[in-house]
Parts: C-alpha cells; structure tokens; sequence
C-alpha cells in the first residue's frame, strides 16, 4: 500500500521511501541498521558491553586473550607515503585494536569512521578519517557521526583515539556553505568537555606496530 496519496508531485512514495530504515540510516536518525531481531539484540548486548553499568562507574576491561605486545607489520606500509594516493582504514583499525573489537557506532558519517573498539581489554572510542570518501574531509554527516560519539565517550568515561590524520572540512557549494560552516565545528565543542584523555589528531594511536 502506498505511504500516502500523490501530492503536487504526483509522486506515490511507499512507506519505506517515507520512512524506512534506509532513509533513517542516512539522515543520522539512527545509528545502526539490523537485518533480523535477532541481529539486532545481539548488536544491542554488544554495544553496551563497552559501557559502564552507569555514568558514574568505569568503563569495564574484558578478558583479552590478543597480546597487548602483538606486532603486525602490515601496518608499516598501511599508508602511503604519497599523500594523494587513498587508503583503507578499516584494515588499520583492525589491525591496531583488539582483534575483532571494532563496532562501528555510527554508519552514517560517510568520510568519517567512528567506533567503539578495546586496547588490551580497555574500551575506547575511535574517530578516523576514510580517504576514500571525501578525501577523508569532515563532512555535515561526518560532524554529526563525531559530535554524537564525543557526547557518549564522554559521558561513560571512554578515552578517545584519532589514529589518522584529521582532514579539513569539505569544500561545498555555495547554497550549503551555511549548513557546512554551523554543523562539522560541531565537534569540537563537545570536545571541549572531554574528561577522559583523548590523542590529538594525527598522533600515533596507543597500538601496535609503530615504526
């Protein structure tokens, strides 16, 4: 059945054009997207195992049985040298964490990854740059994936790591320059209230395999 009458438009849209969880998962509504509630409950129990029981108790550190001295040496050519050339940072942060600890929080940032992820056992928040979309450039949708992890690591006491270089805001047209110029600074307020220790942009992240 469709969603509501043809407007001026003459459009029918159906109720997941309207509203679906594909329109949701870009317009930063919601943060992650399940296929079954299955998945979903199992993406809940997961995501809150990285956050405290409240916000006046610690982060809990879990069982870690990847050694915190672990080496990868693909890391040591993991970006290029060259600048312009793009390179994928999920492989990276992959490989600097936890194993199998990255959780993608928000999906929706577009140019900007960020996660959830464990150092040792110890939870801590991830933001990094895609240069493959972008350039790796702050984005409207990059800013409100950022601003909304800050606000939660900050809340739950969660230190924060930026393991690639920060990008500057992407260059828009002028009829966006308005929404660019009052959302991507977004996230530097909430940094501004930042108790828990956070590495400056482009700092080695606290990982393995340092050159």
């Amino acid at each position: 059945m469709p969603g509501r009458p043809p407007g001026g438009t003459g459009e029918t849209p159906t109720k997941e054009q309207l509203g679906g969880s594909r329109v949701h998962a870009r317009n930063a509504a919601v943060d992650l997207i399940a296929a079954s509630e299955a998945e979903a409950f199992a993406l809940i129990r997961r995501f809150l195992s990285y956050l405290p029981q409240g916000a006046y108790q610690l982060p809990p550190v879990a069982p870690c049985a990847d050694p915190a001295g672990r080496r990868d040496d693909a890391l040591l050519s993991a970006v290029p040298r060259d600048r312009r050339q793009p390179y994928r940072i999920r492989p990276i942060l992959a490989a600097v964490f936890d194993a199998g600890s990255v959780l993608e929080a928000q999906r929706y940032g577009g140019s900007v990854v960020t996660a959830l992820a464990r150092l040792d056992g110890h939870p801590v928040g991830v933001v990094a740059g895609d240069p493959y979309i972008s350039g790796g450039c702050l984005t409207v949708e990059g800013g409100e994936a950022v601003t909304r992890l800050a606000d939660l690591c900050s809340t739950f006491h969660l230190p924060i790591g930026t393991p690639a270089d920060a990008r500057r805001a992407r260059t828009l047209p002028p009829a966006l320059v308005e929404r660019i110029l009052s959302r991507p600074v977004r996230p530097d307020r909430p940094a501004r209230r930042w108790r828990a220790p956070a590495t400056p942009p482009g700092a080695p992240c606290p990982g393995r395999a340092r050159g």
